[in-house]
């Protein structure tokens, strides 16, 4: 089942002209996706399909959040071989992860208005 969620983004993020702007919404992404763990998992085929871009764009991005100092990124060898990559929000202190909301989906935005 699909989920929709919220993203927040604190105003640092939100201002950063340097950072492209699908880079801070993919900030965003990652903040929520990692309020759990502390960590997100999304690959970034993952990414490029939510934003229906490539997965070149979506690695751009990522590297431009990494240099911009916002996020790390940590690739891990799994016993099976394979390598997974973990990415940590470095910035996410001020962003209210508290208010992140889960709403159904819905086949109609009735419920926007």
């Amino acid at each position: 089942m699909e989920k929709n969620y919220n993203i927040s983004l604190t105003r640092e993020v939100k201002t950063e002209k340097s950072l492209p702007p699908l880079a801070r919404l993919i900030y965003g992404d990652i903040c929520t996706l990692s309020k759990n763990n502390g960590k997100c998992f999304a690959t970034n085929k993952f990414l490029a399909k939510e934003y229906g871009v490539s997965v070149k764009t979506i690695s751009r991005h990522i590297t431009a959040l990494v240099k911009a100092g916002y996020i790390k990124t940590e690739r891990v060898q799994m016993t099976s071989g394979n390598f997974m990559r973990y990415i940590t929000p470095l910035k996410m202190e001020d962003i209210n992860t508290d208010s992140v909301q889960v709403i159904p989906k819905k086949k109609d935005c009735s419920y926007l208005g």
